[in-house]
């Protein structure tokens, strides 16, 4: 192929990737940038711009900020730990039926090697799945379950976004206990109340009661 042919194809692969892109993140405005390693192979190589790598999630799930929300202060705290404590609390048959009340719908789930939108089919999924029986069957909980929710973390991004990580230990009818930590970025919604917007799903890991 000629070095004209060559530009010509790399300058339209350039153009699709742009028109994809612009498709993708029409509100930020942003242009792909050439590579400047050296001895690359294509001159034309296209490098994306870091804040590219949010755009699938932004687009996968939307929810509406709080406007002007106030400075945060304790009360943003105590509101955040009452969510996170009461969804690791609850039985799974009572977070089936009332995690809208503590989550976006549908929030993200995160665990090793994947990420996935939960949402109420997904629940009713999780309830009559083999994991959630062999789960239930060696690690049988109490009702309600003997759940701490301690050393929380919280790192305020704005006044209406935050991070938090905690820490999970509950205790087992059959006298077992497993512990781990998590963590969860939450968003201030309309009405001032703070709900997941994506959860880390815990690594259990068995501990001295």
């Amino acid at each position: 192929m000629s070095d004209s042919q060559t530009g010509r194809t790399t300058s339209h692969r350039q153009e699709r990737v742009q028109q994809a892109f612009d498709r993708a993140a029409e509100e930020l405005d942003l242009r792909l940038e050439r590579s400047s390693r050296e001895g690359a192979k294509d001159e034309g190589e296209i490098r994306i711009v870091g804040t590219a790598v949010s755009v699938s999630f932004t687009k996968a799930t939307r929810f509406d900020l709080m406007d002007s929300p106030p400075p945060v202060g304790a009360a943003d705290d105590a509101a955040i730990e009452a969510v996170i404590t009461t969804y690791a609390s609850l039985s799974p048959e009572d977070l089936a039926e009332q995690w809208r009340d503590l989550a976006i719908d549908p929030f993200i789930a995160i665990a090793d090697g994947w990420y996935k939108e939960f949402g109420q089919k997904d629940f009713r999924h999780w309830l009559r799945s083999d994991e959630l029986a062999e789960a239930t069957q060696e690690y049988p909980p109490f009702s309600p379950r003997h759940m701490q929710v301690t050393n929380f973390n919280i790192v305020y991004l704005s006044d209406a976004r935050a991070v938090a990580t905690f820490h999970l230990h509950e205790d087992f009818m059959n006298g077992k206990a497993a512990a781990g930590n998590s963590a969860a970025s939450l968003a201030k919604l309309e009405g001032g109340h703070w709900r997941i917007v994506a959860i880390h799903k815990r690594v259990r890991r068995e501990v001295a009661p």
